[in-house]
């Protein structure tokens, strides 16, 4: 018997899982900018 996932559960958590990711990704983006242009002093 095949377990089927309904497309539209699927769907919302791909839509979460990208979402996630993208702000996980700008923020990393931002603070690698900003570390590249405003370099602090430790």
């Amino acid at each position: 018997m095949v377990c089927h996932v309904p497309l539209s559960m699927l769907r919302i958590d791909v839509v979460q899982f990208i979402s996630r990711n993208m702000i996980y990704w700008t923020i990393v983006g931002l603070w690698r900018w900003e570390m590249q242009h405003f370099p602090m002093q430790l």
